[in-house]
C-alpha cells in the first residue's frame, strides 16, 4: 500500500504542493491506530521524495517523542534534510544519537556515509574527514581481530 503511494505517478503532483491537504500517505498514516517504525519511515520518505524538509525533522522528532526507537533507514532519511535546512547543532545532536544507539547503527555503512554526506553539505568537512577516518580506522580494527581469531 505505502510503495503505491510512493511511487505513483500523481505523486509528481505534490512536489510543488509542500502541504497539500490531499496527500496519501499522509492521510493513511493518520488512519492508523498503531504506528511502528516502517509506518514513520514510509511517511518520512514520503517527505523526503516531495522535498519537504522541515516535515521530515518534525516527523522524527515526533517519532522519537513517541518511543519509537529509530532504524537506520530513519537516519538515513533525515540527514539529507539536516544539511536542506542548514543545522548544525541538529547534526551534531543526531550524530549522537547515531553514536549512542550503538555498534549496529555505527558499523551500518549506509548511516556512516549518509552522515559524511550531511556533514559535507553543511560545509563542515573537518567533521566529515574525522568520521570517516574514525570509522576506517574501526573498520582495520575489526579485520585485525578478525584475522587474529581465524588463526
Amino acid at each position: 500500500m505505502y510503495a503505491s503511494c510512493l511511487s505513483s505517478a500523481e505523486s509528481d503532483s505534490f512536489i510543488d504542493l509542500p502541504d497539500c491537504k490531499h496527500d496519501p500517505v499522509r492521510s493513511v498514516f493518520k488512519k492508523m491506530p498503531k504506528r511502528n517504525v516502517v509506518a514513520w519511515n514510509t511517511l518520512i520518505t514520503w517527505y523526503v521524495r516531495t522535498e519537504r524538509y522541515t516535515k521530515i525533522i518534525s516527523h522524527f522528532r515526533m517519532m522519537i517523542k513517541t518511543v519509537i526507537k529509530p532504524s537506520p533507514v530513519s537516519f538515513i532519511n533525515v540527514f539529507p534534510a539536516v544539511s536542506g535546512v542548514g543545522r548544525i547543532k541538529l547534526a551534531n545532536y543526531l550524530y549522537v544519537l547515531v553514536l549512542k544507539l550503538g555498534h549496529d547503527f555505527v558499523g551500518d555503512l549506509y548511516i556512516i556515509s549518509s552522515t559524511i554526506v550531511m556533514y559535507a553539505e553543511l560545509g563542515c568537512l573537518d567533521i566529515a574527514r574525522k568520521i570517516f577516518e574514525l570509522w576506517r580506522s574501526t573498520r582495520k580494527f575489526c579485520l585485525r581481530d578478525a584475522e587474529t581469531r581465524a588463526h
